[in-house]
Formats: structure tokens, sequence, C-alpha cells
């Protein structure tokens, strides 16, 4: 599954090994992980799931604030909006309405 990695985290991957994951970028939005590990990552607060472009469009205005820290991470990373993946929910979505022309 896909997964946007909101802060460095190392959890332990299906081989038993542990693995470090780094918070996502515009170059790369998303890692591939299991279910086991995806579920780790965000039990730790570390992970959400990657919202694709398509899906990602469909939200504007109002509706950005109905998606997840994790998925505003990935939003603003489709669009190179520039975001502390480490700030609040709130700050996130503050930078994503200033950099988001309204229509």
């Amino acid at each position: 599954m896909k997964a946007v990695i909101t802060r460095s985290m190392v959890v332990g991957n299906d081989a038993g090994e542990t693995e470090q994951f780094v918070p996502s970028t515009a170059d790369q939005p998303y890692v591939e992980v299991s279910e086991a590990v995806f579920g780790r990552l965000k039990r730790a607060g570390a992970a959400g799931l990657y919202v694709e472009v398509a899906q990602a469009d469909e939200v504007e205005g109002d509706d950005l604030s109905k998606l997840s820290k994790a998925d505003l991470v990935a939003y603003a990373a489709e669009r190179s909006i520039a975001i502390d993946a480490t700030a609040t929910k709130a700050v996130i979505l503050e930078a994503i309405l200033a950099a988001v022309p309204a229509e």
C-alpha cells in the first residue's frame, strides 16, 4: 500500500528487521509498504494513506479540512507546496490554503 511518511521513524518490517522511514517529499511523495508496516507507522503517528492526484484534485476549499494531516502532507507534496511535515494539521492546512489560488 502507498503511505505518506509524516515524520522520521524506525519500525520493524515484515522480515523482522528494523527499517528507517523519512518524511515524504515532493520528489518521493509516498513509499510502498505492507499493511502490517503501515499499521506500525500509523500507530506511531508517522504515516497516513497516500491520496492519489485524481482524488486530491476533487478536494478543495473547506473540504481540505476534512483530510487527515498525512493526507494534507501528500496533497502539498503533489503540488510542490512547501510545508513543514512536523507542523500541526492547522498550520499545514493554512499553508496549503495560502498557496492555492481561490476558485
